[in-house]
């Protein structure tokens, strides 16, 4: 009897995680006692390591072998974001390896590093004083800048002044249809091209030349040698610049009865229809025969795009008319140009604001759901959301709606988003049709270990779970014992769950939607210039300096110092002097690693 109570307790606890908390924090420190031993120890090693006479020729032939493909033998290359090592304090290294092979720091970068780790360990005392003594005697310039960032994102196309002015030249066959710098008015069947998205715009073009889609004109220019794939993407780059203009051709449609189906729209399309993705066309200001046509197309089949299909599948001439008519009044804007605009003066919110409009297609209005099964943004702590939404885009969560919608935003831009639903008040969920709240509120010790208050205070990681949709909750649940969410913890939980009575999860469930939503306490990004300053108290004016217990960090990879950091905020290594940092931003890590980067 007592087993299944505590089995069941166990059970229902899966819900605590109904988001990405891999709660690190909960995790008990070793004791005291024993860390005294262990720094004694380590002491000990140190003062044994110090009477080693190194061998620097060793070293170099080690470091071919067990260090160079991420290193490098200058200690300079940077591979998946490896630390530029040349010239750092030969003690430091040393400390650094017997850490790794030890386990008491982790390597989490990349899994082909394991193999790399293995050799790590392999080492004896006297080969790690050979390798710290090599790279620590190293001349090697250090050359940090924007080393080691690499991108989820695909590449873009090249938006160069050299590139943009050869598309230039090429507009000039396009300008009789499209109108001047891609100004649609005097054909209005024709799109304007004026601010469209390039991965849009060389998508569309490859669609005509490959006859997937039906032209008389635009498919004679796809024949022969009269425009190639590098011409497409310079015209690309040249349209993606110029400033769209609102069409004066609103010839037919109810704009006002229009914006009713809009909110379906926008969700891929942008705000107002200006995309923020750049695979996804603009629709903000375009002729509303352009428009008519084009969703008339894909209803009747004649265009091919699922999505595209479903959205339009019985839709009437009448109803097309008036969102062409609602889409083509609607201010046009060049994401490029606001881009350049709003990177010379951050404001989080605002741009969180703007790129959220697509997120309430489907979460509501300010982040609050009215759709069984999605759930609320709002309520939600910013680190939380910004993590549970990198884990949609990465594929480390599985939902193929979700990396479609976020595959193309940054993880600074997934952060402006979070910041501003986690200042968003959120409003009562819908409450559940069926659910026993005596059950759910006995077994609720389970999951406040880590939902109560003072745990989402600990790891805001941790999603706070009341007033969040019912179908939701049970969803997210399910989705660890279906490994379609990665959490280890979580996924055990899940997995027992599933052969237990599904109405304790039901009834949990139901008790968490009833409980008033709050919204989380938000601190809001710095300048990376105000945080500086505490770095240097360590690391010395500029990150210039380097000991046997601190890196230099002037000159560093770019990509080294922000994965360094984001390691920290997750809580490994363990670090005392770390940990007053582990509440930074990543807008604030970034602008640190850069700052280092350029010293």
């Amino acid at each position: 009897m007592h087993y299944a109570v505590y089995a069941l307790m166990i059970a229902v606890g899966v819900l605590a995680g109904c988001g990405k908390a891999d709660d690190k924090a909960a995790v008990k420190e070793p004791a005291q006692v024993g860390q005294g031993a262990q720094e004694k120890a380590a002491q000990q090693q140190a003062s044994a390591d110090q009477k080693l006479v190194p061998d620097v020729q060793a070293g170099n032939q080690l470091a071919k072998k067990a260090c160079a493909s991420c290193h490098g033998t200058d200690g300079v290359q940077s591979e998946s974001a490896s630390p530029f090592i040349a010239g750092l304090n030969e003690e430091y290294i040393a400390a650094s390896l017997r850490d790794f092979a030890s386990g008491s720091r982790r390597i989490t970068m990349v899994k082909a590093m394991e193999g790399k780790l293995k050799v790590m360990k392999q080492l004896d005392p006297r080969q790690i004083a050979d390798v710290a003594a090599y790279y620590a005697g190293l001349p090697t310039a250090w050359k940090g800048s924007g080393v080691g960032i690499k991108s989820n994102r695909k590449k873009q196309i090249s938006l160069s002044q050299e590139d943009i002015d050869a598309g230039a030249l090429i507009a000039k066959r396009c300008n009789p249809c499209h109108g001047k710098d891609g100004n649609s008015e005097s054909h209005s069947d024709a799109a304007s091209l004026a601010g469209m998205p390039p991965d849009y715009f060389v998508y569309s073009m490859k669609t005509y030349f490959d006859d997937s889609r039906k032209h008389k004109v635009m498919n004679l220019f796809g024949k022969g040698d009269v425009i190639n794939e590098k011409m497409i993407e310079q015209l690309a780059a040249y349209y993606v610049v110029k400033a769209p203009l609102k069409t004066s051709i609103l010839t037919a449609g109810d704009a006002k009865a229009g914006e009713a189906f809009a909110n379906d729209c926008i969700g891929c399309h942008g705000p107002d229809g200006n995309s923020l993705n750049s695979a996804l066309p603009n629709l903000a200001g375009q002729p509303v025969p352009y428009l008519i046509l084009s969703m008339r197309d894909y209803r009747d089949d004649r265009r091919n795009h699922g999505a595209m299909k479903l959205a339009l599948k019985g839709m009437s001439d009448k109803d097309i008319a008036d969102i062409a008519a609602y889409f083509a009044s609607r201010e046009p804007v060049s994401q490029y140009l606001l881009k350049m605009q709003s990177s010379k003066e951050s404001k989080p919110l605002a741009e969180g604001e703007r790129i959220a409009k697509m997120c309430d297609s489907c979460h509501g209005k300010k982040g609050n759901s009215t759709r069984p099964g999605v759930p609320n943004l709002s309520g939600l702590t910013a680190r939380y959301l910004t993590e549970a939404t990198i884990a949609y885009r990465d594929g480390a969560w599985k939902h193929d709606v979700m990396r479609e919608m976020v595959s193309f935003l940054s993880d600074e831009d997934i952060e402006k988003v979070s910041l501003y639903y986690a200042q968003q008040k959120p409003v009562q969920t819908k409450m559940p049709d069926i659910f026993d709240p005596a059950t759910g509120e006995k077994i609720l010790p389970a999951c406040i270990l880590c939902h109560s208050d003072e745990g989402i205070k600990k790891n805001p990681s941790i999603p706070n779970l009341n007033g969040q949709d019912h179908h939701y909750l049970i969803d997210a649940t399910m989705a660890y014992a279906n490994k379609e969410r990665v959490n280890e913890d979580m996924r055990l939980i899940a997995k027992a769950l599933k052969h237990q009575d599904i109405r304790n999860l039901i009834n949990v469930a139901g008790y968490y939607t009833t409980q008033k939503a709050t919204k989380p306490q938000t601190v809001m990004p710095q300048p990376a210039m105000k945080i500086i300053g505490k770095c240097h108290r360590c690391h010395g004016e500029k990150g210039e300096q380097s000991t046997a217990d601190l890196p230099r960090l002037a000159g560093q990879s770019e990509g080294y110092l922000l994965h360094a950091m984001r390691t920290y905020h997750d809580k490994w290594p363990k670090s005392k002097n770390m940990s007053e940092h582990i509440g930074l931003a990543l807008t604030e890590m970034k602008g640190i690693a850069a700052y280092y980067a350029k010293q």
